[in-house]
C-alpha cells in the first residue's frame, strides 16, 4: 500500500524496493506452480487445492505486476524505467484479459470476485496510454482497438452480474468509439484528457434513458501525460468496485 498509493508529488522510484517486492511476488507465484503439469504426470499424488482457483491467482499475480510498474508510468517517458514499466504492464493486462476471457467463454467458469472489474478497467487505461506513447514515436498501435474490444466484452459480462459495473464498460465503449475513426495526426501532439465517469445515483431505468443519464461532461479527467486522475487524491476511491455478489 505504501508503494502503490503515494501521491505523485511524494512518489519516489526506488528500484531496490520494487525489486524486493517483485522477488516476493514471484516466490509466491512459483510456490503455487500453476504453470507446472506435475499433477497430470503424477495422478497418484493429491492435487494442490489452489489449482481450482487458477483464474483468480493468475489475475492476482499479473495485477500486482501492473501495480509494481504503475509508479514508473508517472516518470518522464524518456526514462528507461518508464518504458520498461509500461511494456511490463501492457503484457500483464493482456494476460489478465485473456485469462478472464478463457474462463468466461471457453471454460464456462463462474467468476465471482468483483475485483476483476477494477483490473480490467485500469488495464484499459494502460492500453490507451501505451498506444499514445507508441503513436508519439510514429507507430500506429493498431493493436489498441482489438485489446479494448476484448476488455469491453469482459466488462459487459460482469455487468450482467453487477448492474452498477456497467459504468466501467461504458467508459471503455467510449474509448472504443473514439478509437474506431482512427485518431488524426494532430491529436498526437496535444494533451489527451479522457473523462472518467462520476458517481451516478442508483437507477432502475434501462436502455436509452440509462444512456442519457451518463454525462461525461460532469466527470473529472484522466491525464494520460502524467498517468494520474485529476484530482489525484481520488485515484483509489472515486470509481469503486461493484458490491460483492450474493453467493
Amino acid at each position: 500500500m505504501e508503494q502503490f498509493n503515494k501521491s505523485v508529488s511524494r512518489r519516489t522510484f526506488n528500484p531496490n524496493e520494487v525489486l524486493q517486492l517483485r522477488s516476493n511476488l514471484d516466490a509466491w507465484w512459483n510456490d503455487i506452480g500453476l504453470d507446472c503439469d506435475m499433477d497430470n504426470e503424477t495422478p497418484a499424488h493429491p492435487s494442490d487445492p489452489r489449482r481450482k482457483y487458477s483464474t483468480l491467482f493468475t489475475c492476482l499475480y499479473h495485477a500486482q505486476i501492473v501495480n509494481l510498474n504503475r509508479p514508473a508510468l508517472s516518470l518522464p517517458p524518456s526514462q528507461v524505467q518508464h518504458d520498461h514499466g509500461l511494456q511490463a504492464a501492457i503484457g500483464s493486462v493482456r494476460i489478465i484479459c485473456s485469462t478472464l476471457s478463457n474462463a468466461f467463454f471457453k471454460s464456462k467458469e463462474e467468476v465471482y470476485w468483483p475485483g476483476y472489474v477494477d483490473m480490467v478497467f485500469l488495464g484499459s487505461l494502460i492500453l490507451v496510454y501505451g498506444a499514445k506513447r507508441e503513436r508519439a514515436r510514429k507507430n500506429p498501435a493498431t493493436w489498441l482497438l482489438r485489446d479494448l474490444r476484448r476488455a469491453f466484452s469482459i466488462l459487459q459480462h460482469f455487468a450482467k452480474r453487477w448492474a452498477k459495473s456497467d459504468r466501467f464498460s461504458r467508459v471503455v465503449k467510449a474509448l472504443i468509439d473514439r478509437e474506431e475513426p482512427i485518431v488524426s495526426e494532430t491529436s498526437h501532439t496535444q494533451p489527451l484528457y479522457i473523462p472518467l465517469l462520476a458517481q451516478q445515483p442508483d437507477t432502475t431505468h434501462s436502455g436509452s434513458n440509462q444512456e442519457d443519464s451518463f454525462n461525461f461532461a460532469d466527470c473529472f479527467h484522466f491525464d494520460f501525460d502524467t498517468f494520474v486522475l485529476e484530482p489525484e487524491s481520488t485515484w483509489a476511491y472515486h470509481v469503486s468496485v461493484p458490491p460483492s455478489p450474493n453467493l
